[in-house]
């Protein structure tokens, strides 16, 4: 029998659960971060206050998250796709299709055209977001200095 997942847009109790999740699953390679459960959730929050997070949710279990920030350009209204996890039992079945359709659909009802992310060519992110129709922006590098003491 299949799951009913459902995408539902999180609130400030919503935060603890999905925290958890960018702890856990930020932590594997080739990402290796290291988040403790009190700045994940420092980040959550903060991600919160600045945009919207949707998370998918089947049986009462969160099973990943989204977060957004809009931005406004010159061209009007764009989305950031600011970070997206699925807990790695779900991953591969679908969720995180989900979640970026119903992203793609609630911001095109809203007149938005354009979705930018980053995403590390050596992760599975990467190979994910080509098949959904995601490029490489030509017009666009990102750099980056590591600046010493």
């Amino acid at each position: 029998m299949e799951r009913k997942v459902e995408i539902k847009r999180a609130t400030e109790k919503d935060l603890i659960c999905v925290s958890k999740i960018l702890k856990i699953e930020s932590a594997k390679k080739p990402y290796s971060q290291k988040w403790t459960s009190k700045t994940a959730i420092k980040k959550m929050k903060e991600f919160f206050s600045k945009g919207e997070i949707y998370f998918a949710i089947a049986d009462n279990e969160i099973l990943g998250f989204v977060v957004l920030e809009i931005i406004l350009e010159d061209k009007g209204e764009e989305v950031v796709v600011k970070e997206l996890w699925v807990k790695l039992k779900h991953q591969r079945k679908g969720i995180g299709k989900n979640i970026m359709k119903f992203v793609e659909d609630r911001y095109l009802k809203r007149g938005i055209e354009n979705i930018f992310l980053l995403s590390d060519k050596e992760s599975g992110a990467f190979a994910f977001y080509k098949k959904l129709g995601y490029s490489v922006a030509e017009d666009t590098v990102l750099m980056d200095k590591r600046l010493k003491k």
